[in-house]
């Protein structure tokens, strides 16, 4: 039996509501302490490129933390009070990372980043908790029949909350910018956040699928990489993460410093711009996957974004809004479909049984990559300017393209690739060809 049939209609019915209003604070806490305000902070605080990308990176290799986790998870089975402990933590702790530089004076700034530097590897630590008991909490609580337009719905939510919370908070950065502003939103959002985690309180928490007791840690760590198609999912996860974050950090700083775009104005892009599709589009984008599969409306997604960066390049300082316009409403719909898609896979690809674990590896390797990625694009913009401005010299005779604009081309191209040849090694069980024109679908044989 399905662990979503062993409570009652209205306890499920309580739980999805509760999941849903969770994430109107979560959202406020995500688009407050990501993006562009955690770009401007860590730059106040005199943070290079290289360490920027390193920082910045930090949350991403905090994942490794997530196999241990999955470990106690599935040895204890008390997943929503690991959930709750993990959550507070995560959300909390953004409030002694902004305090630091208020209190540790200007002349020992390599010390204030020192410091946060650390926290933001506990903050991390305490995300990858929360990530793997979330999504082994959801496969279990969520029916898998209504998952994709049960996550669109909630993603829709979501963006409508991202776009006040963005546009209000990036208002107040470009008035008042300064690291007391930047505390003074940080610490609001800390406390949204805290709300985000006190929703799952009343959320019922299946029990696990139990393990064989005399499992071993070895064999839990294993037991994912002997499912062929799983790990052929996370190859490709982690190809596209790689190719996606090769660029995606250093938009912030192109906005901000190459454009010269203000905190709001970003925000009216990356929230407003984009939120409008995907209040509008996302929940399709899930009824879509639910009734031809997740594989085909992947890989639709996945060619739209890998677009986005090449089209960055034709943005100049007195000319961004009708090619950011066009990004970020793409964005909206094509990148979260991307996210929607890739957790909604991850989680109902893995089988029942020992599903944390499966969660905990696939969100290691991926998220590894996506590490990789920031520190990769660190050392690419901190050794490359020099030579790109001579190759200018040499090919224009003038300053055409800058480092800037050969890591976007560089970001697309690394994601076409994935897309060309890792997508289609894996095999959607619910995959169905779908053609316009109301031709009739045909379900896809096993590869």
């Amino acid at each position: 039996m399905n662990a979503s049939q062993s409570f009652t209609q209205q306890e499920m019915k309580k739980s999805l509501f509760l999941i849903t209003a969770a994430v109107i604070f979560g959202k406020i806490f995500y688009v407050t302490v990501t993006g562009a305000p955690f770009t401007g902070f860590l730059r106040a605080l005199g943070a290079n490129d290289l360490l920027y990308s390193i920082i910045a990176a930090t949350p991403f290799l905090g994942g490794i933390f997530q196999i241990f986790a999955s470990y106690v998870l599935e040895k204890t089975g008390k997943r929503k009070l690991i959930f709750l402990i993990s959550a507070y933590i995560h959300r909390l702790i953004w409030i002694p990372i902004v305090l630091i530089p208020l209190v540790v004076s200007q002349e020992n700034k390599s010390m204030a980043l020192l410091l946060i530097t650390a926290f933001i590897t506990l903050y991390s630590m305490a995300n990858s908790v929360v990530v793997i008991s979330y999504s082994s909490w959801m496969g279990d609580i969520v029916p898998e029949n209504i998952k994709g337009s049960f996550f669109g719905k909630r993603m829709a939510i979501s963006a409508i909350t991202g776009i006040l919370a963005g546009v209000v908070s990036g208002k107040y950065l470009d008035n008042v910018n300064s690291l007391v502003s930047f505390a003074v939103v940080f610490i609001i959002a800390s406390f949204f956040g805290a709300m985000d985690a006190s929703c799952f309180l009343g959320v019922k928490d299946p029990p696990l699928t139990p393990l064989e007791k005399n499992t071993s840690f070895i064999q839990m760590l294993t037991e994912p990489f002997k499912d062929k198609n799983y790990l052929k999912l996370i190859i490709f996860i982690s190809c596209w993460n790689f190719g996606f974050n090769f660029s995606t950090p250093f938009l912030n700083i192109y906005m901000i410093e190459e454009l010269k775009i203000g905190y709001f104005a970003i925000s009216i892009f990356t929230q407003l711009v984009s939120g409008i599709t995907t209040v509008l589009f996302i929940n399709q984008i899930g009824k879509l996957s639910d009734k031809f599969g997740m594989k085909p409306v992947l890989r639709l997604c996945c060619s739209f974004v890998s677009i986005f960066p090449v089209l960055w390049c034709f943005a100049t300082s007195s000319r961004y809004i009708g090619v950011m316009s066009v990004c970020f409403l793409l964005s909206g719909l094509f990148q979260q479909g991307v996210q929607l898609l890739s957790t909604n896979f991850s989680i109902w690809l893995a089988p029942e049984k020992n599903r944390s674990m499966f969660l905990a590896n696939f969100a290691l390797i991926t998220t590894l990559s996506s590490g990789v990625a920031y520190i990769c694009a660190g050392m690419f913009m901190e050794t490359s300017k020099k030579l790109i401005w001579r190759i200018n010299e040499l090919v224009f005779g003038k300053q055409v393209l800058s480092n800037f604009h050969v890591l976007f081309i560089v970001s697309a191209l690394l994601m076409l690739l994935s897309i060309i040849f890792v997508l289609p090694m894996v095999y959607d069980k619910d995959e169905k060809k779908f053609h316009l024109f109301g031709r009739r679908n045909l379900p896809v044989k096993n590869q």
